[in-house]
């Protein structure tokens, strides 16, 4: 239906049947058009209102789903409950491994209130009674669709014709699901990727988030977007929008959503100068690395002189339009001696930054305090470079911190160290989100050591850096080899030999193993160049003809095969045995008749294998033939299979 429409009736008109069902069903598709010209050409479906996945009370292997309203742009169908549903069943898991399963929901029509009605025969007029439906009832169709139990566990695509409201992750031997295993869809823009639990762009977004954040901006602003309140929280309880116009702000927006959308990502400290910039081998390598990951985000921070410096570098801003030109966020360092530092000098620092490289996207403050009382030292700060546009800032804590410094900072530094955090993984205070929680890890061992560490922080932590180097000043050399490992483990397939990891081609179609230890293992070049080396020689030349093959080796040996099926021969008797022989001619010729032969043969009487024979092989021409002899108690001419191999060398 193109257009709003509905029934129309005159005076006396004998209404049919077809009229009323027509009035009940254009109200529901007029509704439908409305929304549709609402939401305009959307291109995922979309949650108006409410359907929140819940755990049920006790938890237990099933869920509940809150009333709601959503839209399928596709099938322009409406997609309602008025109230919760539940309980709803989640298969059982695997035992060892867990599932990723995804919960979607789809409109039903069914007809019921069946009662008895009269009909009339439109040609006799006769009246009869039958039971019929006399409502349609639309309704709301929920399932738990299955992923697969896996180490890596992804999740299921949607069904064509449901909606996708959430994913479960289905715990490996659990018994029930609870709220911390649920991760409703929640992305507030169509096409966006849903950052509290995927990168997912193509799945289900909610409407309901976009009109507050229009109502808290425009409280906050003047009508041609001047800047009222000090902090307009727009995304989310932790992060701000602090920008003074509305252009400043959408820009603020963007660079958020690139850095949520990507996760986990790499914060480096990249502490080292830029000579020539774009011939660098480490900016460029850092460069070539963004290009090979373009999905990990890539937070660098640079420190002319402990801070800007006071003059422009050519090569600092070299350095950062090219690093910025591949997709990088660079920040520019100041310290803050743990809110000791005047105020003042640090703003001055700020300014110089903008002033001096106005590309740079952020600040990145070192020394922060981490007590609560500091708080109003860092919010100045971080308003004050809000003002200069400068919207990404990282405060470096190096410590655990309370919660509410994430109101103050788009990301903290809670640990850098040479060792891993002692707290237990998955125990620290509650409320913290892990696009904004980072860890600067040094003094690392070899990289197939670490992995399984460096996969329990990417866990917990949106951005990591790791490295070998060590103190006094771990961030003054980068290892790109190393990083390039992590990017593999951040991206969980891998062109490298790492453990518990999917294997992915590299850019020339290759992909390392580990050395193989079971019989059924798959074999890398190193371990069969090893074998070869340890036999002596690798082949150079296989042929044949029609006396037989021979494989000649690197080192001058040289192998020829000959084999004979069901051969009828000249059998000669030597009192109670037989005797048959016949000459060889060499598929190739040995260089020497120093050659060594065997002989195996089996002998058929009237179809039945013998099991008396004796076989004798002997070289009796040289290094052209050999003569192949064999011994049987037979009484008759039987049929003989046999093969022959010589050993000799071709040089």
């Amino acid at each position: 239906m193109a257009e709003l429409s509905t029934t129309h009736y005159v005076e006396n008109e004998v209404a049919k049947a077809d009229d009323f069902n027509y009035t009940g069903r254009s109200a529901f598709e007029n509704l439908k058009l409305i929304l549709y010209q609402l939401l305009g050409q959307l291109t995922n479906n979309v949650i108006i209102r409410g359907f929140t996945v819940e755990q049920r009370t006790p938890p237990s292997l099933n869920i509940n789903i809150t009333d709601g309203l959503a839209y399928d742009p596709s099938l322009r169908q409406l997609v309602h409950s008025g109230g919760s549903i539940g309980p709803i069943p989640v298969t059982s898991p695997d035992l060892f491994n867990d599932r990723r399963d995804i919960v979607e929901i789809r409109y039903k029509e069914i007809t019921t209130d069946t009662q008895v009605r009269a009909f009339k025969d439109p040609v006799s007029g006769t009246i009869s009674y039958q039971a019929t439906p006399t409502r349609t009832q639309f309704i709301l169709e929920a399932k738990v669709k299955e992923g697969v139990a896996s180490p890596n566990p992804v999740a299921p695509p949607v069904d064509s014709g449901w909606v996708k409201i959430a994913e479960i992750n289905v715990r490996a031997n659990t018994s029930q699901i609870l709220t911390s295993d649920i991760f409703n869809c929640g992305a507030s823009v169509d096409g966006e990727a849903n950052p509290s639990w995927t990168s997912d762009v193509s799945s289900t977004f909610r409407l309901e988030g976009l009109s507050p954040n229009k109502t808290l901006f425009r409280q906050g602003h003047t009508a041609t977007g001047q800047h009222l309140a000090s902090l307009i929280a727009v995304i989310d309880t932790y992060n701000q929008i602090t920008g003074t116009t509305v252009e400043d702000a959408l820009n603020e927006l963007t660079c958020w959503r690139r850095l949520r959308t990507e996760l986990p990502g790499l914060l480096i400290p990249l502490y080292i100068y830029p000579t020539d910039a774009y011939n660098n081998s480490t900016y460029n390598g850092l460069a070539n690395l963004k290009r090979t990951y373009p999905n990990v985000p890539f937070l660098i921070v640079l420190n002319p002189s402990n801070g800007p410096g006071a003059v422009e570098d050519g090569n600092y801003t070299l350095a950062i339009n090219m690093l910025r030109a591949v997709g990088m966020f660079v920040l520019g360092y100041v310290y803050t001696s743990y809110a000791a530092r005047t105020i003042e000098i640090v703003k001055a620092d700020i300014a110089k930054w903008k002033t001096l490289y106005p590309a740079i996207d952020g600040i990145f403050f070192d020394q922060q305090a981490s007590n609560i009382a500091d708080q109003p030292y860092y919010r100045e700060l971080v308003e004050y470079a809000a003002t200069m546009g400068l919207h990404v800032t990282v405060g470096n804590a190096g410590v655990e911190v309370d919660n509410s410094w994430y109101k103050i900072f788009d990301i903290v530094i809670e640990w850098e160290s040479s060792t891993y955090p002692s707290t237990p993984q998955g125990s620290w205070p509650g409320g913290k989100q892990f696009y904004k929680r980072a860890l600067l890890k040094y003094a690392n061992s070899d990289i197939v050591t670490e992995t399984p560490s460096i996969r329990g922080m990417l866990k917990y932590y949106g951005w990591t850096y790791f490295t070998q180097a060590t103190m006094p000043n771990p961030w003054s050399t980068i290892d790109l080899s190393y990083i390039q490992a992590v990017c593999e483990l951040m991206q969980n397939a891998t062109s490298m030999a790492l453990a518990d990891s999917l294997i992915r081609r590299d850019t020339m179609g290759r992909a390392k193993i580990a050395s193989p230890s079971a019989a059924d293992d798959i074999t890398t070049k190193q371990y069969v160049d090893t074998v070869v080396a340890a036999v002596g020689a690798g082949i150079i030349e296989v042929g044949s003809n029609s006396n037989g093959t021979w494989i000649k080796f690197s080192d001058g040996t040289m192998i020829q095969m000959k084999k004979w099926d069901k051969t009828k021969r000249t059998w000669q008797s030597s009192g109670s045995y037989y005797f048959t022989f016949w000459q060889w001619n060499f598929p190739c010729t040995f260089v020497s008749s120093d050659i060594v032969t065997s002989h195996n043969a089996v002998v058929f009487q009237d179809g039945i294998k013998s099991t008396t024979i004796t076989v004798d092989p002997h070289v009796g021409g040289g290094n052209i033939y050999a003569y192949c002899e064999v011994w049987a108690s037979l009484n008759t001419n039987p049929d003989i299979s046999s093969s022959t191999m010589a050993i000799g060398r071709w040089k």
